[in-house]
């Protein structure tokens, strides 16, 4: 893009803060150093220099990073950037509000405290007007460097007609310039503050990209972004206002869902309709929807090794419920001992380690990486009405030939309560322990939707872990189950 074609955007306006000195530490009090002693895929032995964050929180994200989506009653929808100093890189930094998560919070908790604070928008002038709308996975930044993680929080704030730009609430020392940019103008205005010398941060770089590449792709003449708030497959379907003129499209990017509307007079709109159609049905037939979920899914977040269950309603769309269908097909899952054939995912779940990090469906994990409790997150709604059962069930016991314990019970716990402390262990967590020899097991996590007002139950024989029939458990119990993932382990 030409410079002259670019807006003109206000530079930084906190002073000039300078580097006075850079010298080498052993150790510091936000950041330590370790060494990584590993073995690579061809059995070399090999060490590895990583940087560790000496703060995380309960539910093992660092920090968050908000996208909060500004409707205003007349104007497009904006969005709020901040500039500053960032001394690692010696230069102005564009960038997301931002922050750690504090102890005790939940991620959606520590982007609206976040967003209050950097950028004004909060606090009690905007009670009611603040919305959760997803939290994305956890992600990383520089993984041959750190660990350290953060997950992108989507806010929706209802602005009013004549309202002004509130205040920052900045700490002593923090010093940052809030701009607000129109969402489908965010690319151009990154690009302008390139112009001036300032560094873009990857994460506001990739979520503009995103919808840049969108615009390119998806529509022609003049476009318009229009915010919609992420809607299950079975109503990802075009609307019909001013057909003449308007085509409705649905791109999803990461944890974003938008709506392009595209305006033109050309004749490829009918074949561009049609086509958008065909492609959308195909996708409705290959999920399908949770009947029980009336609005977007929020992620629930929870860990039950803090004495019970802490939820925190996020949203996770990295990874479709068809993605899990497919993994779980792969796995040979369906149609076995825990899950039905005709089973498709209606909501995606997601397993995390305290000592291997989020598990990957399908993928291999140390049996000594799954000795601990794992926190489970899952995409569904928040609401006195919805409970959830998670169970944990190895299909291979003792060995995918000859499986004559299975499904072997390693976990289940009932009556979480999406955004409340809850949750009841009906069978305490038991890590994984394959025979050695026995080749590679599948543990699989099992989510059900449970019945208001009944805790599931076991048999009389409760403490007899091998040999569960989950389907007789499930049926028992009147458990619905809509998600499903897992992983392998194996011991030699």
């Amino acid at each position: 893009m030409a410079t002259s074609s670019l807006p003109k955007v206000k530079p930084y306006s906190q002073g000039q803060a300078k580097i006075r000195n850079s010298e080498p530490m052993k150790e510091g009090k936000w950041i330590g150093l370790e060494k990584i002693d590993w073995t690579d895929e061809d059995g070399k032995e090999r060490v590895w220099e990583m940087a560790v964050r000496k703060t995380t929180s309960e539910g093992g994200i660092d920090a968050v990073a908000i996208a909060a989506l500004l409707k205003h009653p007349s104007k497009p929808v904006s969005l709020p950037i901040i500039l500053q100093y960032r001394p690692p890189i010696r230069n102005i930094c564009v960038e997301l509000p931002a922050g750690l998560i504090d102890k005790g919070e939940s991620p959606e908790k520590s982007a609206i405290r976040e967003l209050y604070e950097e950028t004004g928008y909060g606090g009690k002038e905007f009670e009611g007007r603040i919305k959760v709308l997803e939290v994305g996975s956890t992600i990383v930044s520089d993984p041959g460097m750190s660990k350290a993680n953060m997950s992108l929080v989507t806010l929706q704030v209802e602005l009013r007609e004549g309202e002004e730009e509130p205040t920052p609430h900045l700490d002593e020392g923090e010093h940052i310039d809030v701009r607000v940019v129109p969402v489908a103008e965010l690319y151009s205005h990154l690009q302008a503050f390139e112009e001036l010398g300032y560094t873009v941060d990857a994460r506001l770089h990739h979520y503009a990209a995103g919808i840049e590449a969108a615009k390119k792709l998806f529509a022609q003449g003049s476009e318009k972004l229009e915010l919609v708030q992420p809607a299950l497959p079975s109503r990802w379907c075009p609307t019909h206002r001013e057909e003449e003129k308007v085509d409705p499209l649905v791109h999803r990017r990461a944890a974003q869902v938008w709506r392009l509307c595209r305006y033109s007079t050309s004749n490829d709109i009918q074949w561009l309709q049609t086509r958008t159609r065909a492609q959308l049905s195909r996708e409705s037939g290959r999920r399908a929807s949770s009947s029980f979920v009336p609005h977007p899914p929020l992620l629930t977040r929870f860990s039950s090794s803090l004495g019970s269950a802490t939820p925190s309603h996020t949203l996770s769309a990295s990874l479709s419920p068809f993605f899990f269908s497919r993994s779980l097909e792969k796995g040979g899952l369906l149609g076995s001992s825990l899950i039905p054939n005709s089973f498709t995912p209606k909501v995606t779940i997601h397993a995390t380690y305290p000592s291997s990090g989020n598990v990957v469906i399908g993928s291999t994990y140390a049996i000594d990486q799954t000795q601990d409790e794992p926190t489970v997150s899952f995409n569904a709604p928040p609401g006195k009405e919805s409970k959830f059962t998670v169970v944990l069930a190895d299909p291979d016991a003792p060995s995918r030939e000859d499986p004559k314990w299975a499904p072997f019970r390693h976990w289940v716990l009932a009556d979480v309560v999406p955004g409340k402390a809850a949750g009841t262990t009906v069978a305490t967590y038991m890590g994984p322990a394959p025979p050695q020899g026995t080749g590679s097991h599948r543990y699989v996590f099992l989510l059900y939707a449970q019945p208001w007002d009944h805790t599931p139950t076991l048999p009389n024989d409760s403490d007899d872990r091998p040999s569960f029939d989950v389907g007789k458990f499930a049926k028992d119990n009147e458990l619905d189950l809509i998600g499903a993932t897992f992983f392998y382990a194996e011991k030699k």
